[in-house]
Formats: C-alpha cells, structure tokens, sequence
C-alpha cells in the first residue's frame, strides 16, 4: 500500500507539471465549449477538460512501462519489491497494462486480505505477484528475463580481479 501511494503522489505531481504545461500553451482556450455538440449532449466536456482524464492515462502508462521494463514503479524501488508473473518472470506490457487497467476499480485491494498469495483483483487479473526483491533474485537467478539482484555477488567480484 505504501508502494502505491508513493506512485501516487509522483503521478499526481508530473500530471501537475503536464497540466501546468499543456494550459501555459493552450493559454486558456481549453474548456467545456470546445468538445462542442457531443462533448455537451454526452455531458462530458468538463471530464474531458479536466486533469483527471491526464492523470488516468499517465497512471496507466507509468505503471505498464515500470512494471513491464523491470518489475517495479518507483514507489516498489524504495520498498525494494517486485511485481513478477505466477511463473516468476517479469511481466510483458500488455499484462502490466492489464494490472493497471484493474487497479482503477474502486475497493480491489481488498481481495489482499482474502487470498492466499495477498494478491489484489488486478494481481489476479493479471496473473501476477509482488515479491520480496532479494527473495525473489536468489529463487529464479538462472532463469530468463528474471529479475537479477542489484549489487554484483562477491564470487563474480573475485572471479574478474582473479582475471585480471
């Protein structure tokens, strides 16, 4: 939970930044009136307009890229875990982004304190789990595209200055 909410507060603050970015540009043309007939028949200019609809896609993208390229958003970097698929590898992007795609739903955390693995309704959906990073690194060292530890093991060390 402390994961997401450090993910949370830096897609909020770069979504700000975009915002403030996007308006400096636009300079104030953007609003209701310019989603026209539909935008004002759907009812849904102001939700467009606004940043919210900018923070849901920077969250889905952000979250799908970290988790597809290495296993971790920032906030899973500082608690030093991991987001692996049931089978130990790291996750491909169109499963990451299915796993941020279900973390919109309102309450599906709360499947963590029901499952067996802790797993929540997008883990689920994805197939997925978060895992201790060390632990995970010396459990599925030698298998492909696997998470590896950060720091070099100390027999490898020897082995290059050995060589060298």
């Amino acid at each position: 939970m402390l994961a997401y909410i450090i993910d949370l507060i830096i897609i909020r603050i770069a979504a700000g930044i975009i915002v403030v970015i996007f308006a400096f540009f636009m300079r104030g043309n953007i609003g209701y009136a310019d989603f026209g007939y539909v935008g004002s028949f759907m009812g849904i200019g102001s939700f467009f307009s606004s940043p919210f609809l900018l923070i849901v896609l920077f969250s889905l993208f952000y979250k799908s890229y970290f988790v597809s390229s290495s296993g971790q958003t920032l906030g899973k970097k500082v608690l030093n875990i991991v987001v692996v698929s049931t089978g130990g590898k790291i996750v491909r992007f169109e499963k990451a982004f299915v796993r941020a795609l279900v973390e919109l739903v309102p309450f599906e955390q709360i499947l963590f304190f029901f499952t067996k693995k802790k797993q929540c309704l997008h883990d689920l959906a994805a197939r997925t789990v978060v895992v201790d990073r060390v632990f995970h690194s010396h459990t599925v060292r030698n298998s492909p595209n696997t998470v590896e530890p950060q720091s070099p093991n100390i027999n490898e060390l020897d082995q290059t200055n050995n060589t060298n």
